[in-house]
């Protein structure tokens, strides 16, 4: 101030004037550092209240005491303040059940109690509540101890407080002590029973020992500190006599020193610890997208996270660490970037690709038709290929092994038709099913393995692959499709799972080297030309479940020897068996009324078949050419007969059915139901 009211002139002769200037700049730092320590001592002392209470901060204002924490405690001293709000509110069973509890300290700043906030607390003998309190819960010191002395400062009246709840003692067993001012108060506290002094002082005095004994072993820690910190508040709140009772006062002391000289060490390491992390950080230096830059940031971040709230306030150059981890990774995202635009060009020459509305990408065509190897890219400018459309190797027949990433999930129609010289090829777990002609004319393909999660094989799926040899068909398939294995010459052996329901037309026609196949229960029908040209195929169980028998579902099966026909079967459809050479012996069941045009036409080496009196209607050539059928049982049951049903059978027929009178044949039979027939016939029963 003095230098300041100096003229220009009079300061010239002030020779120390920078003296002035640095105790000012020097004071302004002792200032801020004052500030920062009382900060710190703040958030400790709120740590220290949090080790001991639950709080909060009331949406009005103010903070309210939750709970003690620690049940067991015998003493606790409410802080005046927490997180910058005064304490206004002890809440709802805030203390309730702290039996072990003998004293508790109040502040002024209380206004309000709440329900059953004391209720239990046996071992606490007097509370004094503050002036300034406005409002008392229902039975907020139900079921305290008998001693207990509920003390109202001067000037408070419970009964004519609108805030304190007319039940507010219920509950209570102790004593009300109003402000002293009159001999009827000195009764009041003569009936309360009050101890002596002299007794009071010692009680107080080993309330505070039994508090330094729990202080127990010194450690730095917020808890720690705060029981030295609650200990030393009882203690300074002692009077002169009673602190000359206190026995072990000089372990208080030792305690607070010993808890200050752990603090400074941890301190020391802290800063210790934090400076391996600030080098860490230092030796990051310039960022680059390069392995080394890279490891540098990793550590570091290591480092600092490893660290904890407080030792991370000592690392003065965190921003950097951020700053240089955001660097790197924008640095990748365009390496990145370059690399997937530079592998796009490369799979832009071999393949159409097409990104899909749902953000993932197809392969829409091979370009090169006489590509001879090739995989597929499993990202397309950062997106996932999902799918090959229709057509998209289709004519490849140069083609002759393929990679398909595992996140392919479908594959669509004709995708690899005609890859005449594919030879093998993975289909990814994804795939759920297969489309229409997807292998369609695949000669060259020998195995494939279809995937577990795969339910339907579509209609020509592998059609004509002529060098397939065996397939393993998952029990996650459901249907296969019409042709599904049409012309697999080459295919020997296959088993259909429990799962599939439904076969479809012609679904193994000319599978000429097929010799066994197992059909599952869950099949209810043989479908047209299913197994036409099986001429390998020497036996058939057909599941018991199958109703219908389609035409020329058989044909051609020139190696059968012994099929069963189950007794769910109702209909054996047209050329059915025609021409099964070997078939010798058929037991048709008594569920089927009808055995359909050319049913068993050709069956060459047929000696015996047993017509059930089920059946209704036997077509037209349906035993013609069974030339080794010596004799037939026509039974009375059958109303229809179809022209030349017996043709160059040499056998015997005997009809159950009486001769008609007139000649001829019986109603419903055609006028040439015998034509070509070598044989004689029999009328009437055997």
């Amino acid at each position: 101030a003095i230098y300041s009211v100096l003229t220009e002139g009079q300061r010239a002769h002030v020779h120390n004037a920078d003296a002035l200037l640095a105790a000012e700049r020097e004071y302004e730092e002792a200032e801020a550092k004052e500030r920062e320590r009382q900060r710190l001592e703040a958030e400790e002392r709120e740590k220290a209240i949090e080790a001991v209470f639950a709080m909060r901060i009331l949406p009005n204002g103010g903070a309210s005491v939750q709970g003690l924490l620690d049940k067991d405690a015998t003493a606790a001293i409410i802080p005046e303040r927490y997180r910058g709000q005064p304490v206004t509110s002890i809440g709802f069973k805030a203390f309730s059940g702290c039996s072990n509890l003998e004293s508790i300290s109040i502040p002024s700043t209380v206004v309000s109690i709440g329900e059953l906030a004391f209720a239990g607390c046996g071992g606490l003998t007097a509370l004094l509540l503050p002036s300034g309190l406005k409002s008392i819960g229902k039975e907020a010191f139900y079921n305290c101890s008998e001693d207990l002395c509920v003390c109202f400062a001067p000037g408070v009246d419970a009964s004519n407080q609108k805030g304190f709840d007319p039940n507010f003692l219920k509950g209570f067993r102790g004593n009300v002590l109003y402000d002293i001012a009159d001999e009827d108060q000195a009764i009041r506290m003569a009936q309360l029973g009050a101890k002596s002094r002299r007794e009071k002082e010692k009680e107080q005095a080993a309330t505070v020992e039994k508090a330094i004994e729990a202080i127990g072993s010194v450690e730095y820690s917020p808890k720690c500190k705060f029981r030295i910190d609650l200990v030393q508040r009882l203690y300074d709140a002692l009077s002169e006599k009673e602190k000359a009772l206190v026995a072990n006062h000089a372990t208080l002391t030792s305690a607070r020193a010993e808890y200050e000289k752990l603090k400074a060490e941890a301190e020391a390491a802290d800063k210790k610890k934090a400076g391996v992390a600030v080098d860490a950080i230092k030796a990051i230096g310039k960022v680059e997208f390069t392995p080394g830059c890279r490891e540098r940031i990793i550590t570091a971040r290591a480092y600092y996270s490893g660290l904890t709230e407080g030792q991370r306030a000592h690392v003065h150059n965190a921003d950097i660490l951020s700053a240089a981890e955001r660097e790197y990774k924008k640095k990748e995202r365009e390496r990145l970037k370059k690399e997937e635009d530079e592998a796009a060009k490369l799979i832009d020459a071999i393949f159409d690709m097409k990104i899909l509305p749902d953000g993932n990408v197809s392969v829409a065509r091979c370009r090169d038709e006489k590509i001879t190897e090739v995989a597929i890219p499993d990202l397309y400018l950062g997106k996932a290929v999902t799918s090959i459309v229709e057509g998209a190797f289709k004519g490849c027949s140069s083609l002759t092994s393929i990679t398909i990433p595992s996140g392919v999930i479908y594959i669509g129609t004709s995708a690899f038709s005609g890859c005449s010289s594919l030879k093998s090829i993975a289909i990814p777990n994804g795939v759920s099913s297969i489309g229409r002609d997807a292998f369609e004319g695949c000669s060259s393909l020998s195995s494939i393995a279809l995937p577990d999660n795969i339910t339907s094989i579509g209609d020509k799926a592998f059609w004509r692959c002529k060098s397939l040899t065996s397939v393993a068909i998952p029990e996650s398939v459901t249907s296969i499709g019409w042709d599904a294995f049409g012309g697999c010459s080459s295919l020997k052996s296959i088993a259909i799972p429990s799962s599939v329901t439904s076969i479809g037309d012609a679904a193994f026609e000319g599978c000429s080297s097929l010799t066994s196949i197992t059909i599952p229960e869950s099949v209810t029908s043989i479908r047209e030309h299913s197994f036409k040209g099986c001429s390998s195929l020497t036996s058939i169980a057909i599941p018991s479940g199958v109703t219908t028998i389609g035409g020329e579902a058989f044909y051609g099966c020139s190696s059968l020897e012994l099929i069963t026909i189950p007794s769910s079967v109702t209909k054996i459809g047209e050329n059915a068996f025609f021409g099964c050479e070997s078939l010798t012996s058929i037991t048709i069941p008594e569920s089927v009324t009808s055995i359909g045009h050319g049913a068993f036409c050709a069956c060459h080496s047929l000696r015996s078949i047993a017509i059930p009196s089920s059946v209704i209607v036997i077509d037209s050539w349906a035993f013609d050419g069974c030339r080794s059928l010596t004799s037939i049982t026509i039974p009375e049951s059958v109303t229809s007969i179809g022209d030349g049903a017996f043709q160059n059978c040499p056998g015997k027929i005997y009809f159950e059915h009486k001769k008609p009178l007139f000649g001829g044949y019986p109603k419903g039979f055609s006028k040439d139901c015998l034509l070509g027939f070598k044989g004689k016939t029999f009328w009437g029963r055997k």
